[in-house]
């Protein structure tokens, strides 16, 4: 982040300043036609030194809605969707803002020109101040699952409307009643109404603010999941409507379109990842939080066990898998150091896969716990047994993608794997 912004203490003003081509602000909404306004974070240097990255308030057009003097503004350009959304590229050139403009919730430069702020480190006033960006990875994950309904709808409307061949080689079947359909878009309806459970979770937790460091965690996992699960459900619907899915009538361009805004605003969806597992590492060594365990012993019971698809079953071999991941992902960091691998090779090039496996075993156990939470909160006994039943062709999902990951460990037999395929 190279923008600057330098406090000039004669004048009391901050001078904005965009000195290189890197230092150009990308992807700014609503920047190129709408915004008078801007938020940007800048390097802050105030009597010669640097304090970090801090937010200033940048006014960008004036009354006339003409650009201020020293704010340069570019157009994106036109993008494979979603066009109806302004994007700008802002350039700021020594443009003069007054001291009261810095936002001051963790930091503030006095009338004498002095920089305060009650947190020390300037790492730690920069992740403050980015975790507003939390609220918009919950809208994100919103957005994805109204893209989600409206791929599933036209999908499944257009199966039950499709006629095949039927048995007596006539064209009088659904092309829904076939399982080729069915096992294509039934997981994806599933994992979205388990999302969904999951994505209202989060939201009441982000609204009490009682679950400290498991926040952002929450946040970045249910938007990572939610835009992968709409982006897949965008691909394989349209795929299995055929040529017709492939008319812009059917809108499938823009909901993937949508998803796949969701995978890389408010933070590349593999990154956020990478900062999930970073937090649940150090939540786990330095901050005392124990990992839920299962119920049951996984390997002695549930692995000897010819069925393991009941929700209380793989609430627990979720549990099994980031505890096991876990401890994989330390042991193996642990080798890599002792080869002399720098904590950078370390990241970068030797743990990526645990690191990202692990970040989504955690998602997905909070998502089937928050799961059999609401189904605890059901007082019909009928609305239970049917999203028992939806959740479970979710959970399963989950579980056979991984197979080889429980059979290797002795946390599943090979026959309740195949098993698992029978009870989806």
């Amino acid at each position: 982040m190279e923008t600057t912004s330098t406090y000039d203490k004669a004048s009391g003003e901050f001078i904005v300043h965009s000195p290189t081509d890197l230092s150009q602000k990308y992807w700014i909404s609503n920047g190129f036609h709408h915004a008078n306004m801007a938020v940007v974070f800048a390097q802050t240097i105030v009597n010669g030194k640097n304090e970090g990255v801090n937010p200033f308030l940048v006014p960008t057009r004036d009354s006339n809605h003409e650009l201020m003097p020293g704010v340069q503004n570019r157009d994106m350009g036109v993008k494979i969707g979603v066009n109806g959304v302004d994007n700008a590229i802002l350039r700021f050139t020594n443009v003069r803002i007054p001291r009261n403009n810095m936002l001051t919730k963790y930091a503030e430069v006095d009338a004498t020109g002095t920089y305060q702020s009650e947190l020390a480190k300037p790492s730690q006033r920069f992740f403050a101040v980015t975790e507003r960006l939390l609220s918009g990875r919950i809208c994100i994950a919103g957005l994805c699952i109204g893209a989600t309904r409206g791929c599933l709808y036209v999908a499944i409307k257009y199966a039950k409307q499709r006629m095949s061949i039927g048995p007596e080689g006539l064209s009088t079947v659904p092309i829904m009643n076939y399982q080729l359909q069915q096992n294509a878009i039934m997981p994806l309806m599933a994992r979205m109404f388990a999302l969904n459970v999951y994505y209202n979770f989060v939201r009441q937790a982000f609204k009490e603010q009682t679950l400290g460091w498991e926040i952002p965690s929450l946040c970045s996992s249910i938007k990572t999941m939610m835009s992968w699960n709409a982006e897949r459900t965008a691909t394989t619907t349209r795929e299995r409507c055929g040529g017709m899915g492939f008319l812009s009538s059917s809108r499938f361009a823009e909901y993937l379109a949508v998803a796949h805004t969701g995978l890389t605003a408010e933070g590349d969806n593999r990154v956020l990842m990478h900062k999930i597992t970073k937090d649940l590492i150090l939540a786990v060594t330095k901050k005392g939080y124990v990992l839920p365990k299962p119920k049951l012993n996984v390997k002695a019971q549930i692995g000897t066990m010819d069925d393991v698809s009941s929700l209380e079953l793989i609430s627990d071999l979720f549990r099994f898998r980031v505890e096991t991941l876990l401890a994989k992902l330390g042991a193996k960091t642990a080798e890599l150091k002792k080869q002399g691998k720098s904590p950078y090779e370390v990241n970068m090039m030797g743990t990526s896969n645990l690191i990202q496996d692990l970040a989504m075993a955690y998602g997905e156990r909070r998502m089937i716990d928050s799961c059999l939470d609401f189904l605890g909160g059901l007082d019909s006994a009928q609305d239970r047994k049917v999203m028992e039943c939806v959740f479970r062709v979710a959970a399963i999902d989950c579980v056979k993608r991984d197979l080889s990951f429980y059979i290797s460990e002795k946390a599943i037999k090979p026959q309740a794997g195949a098993n698992l395929l029978i009870a989806q």
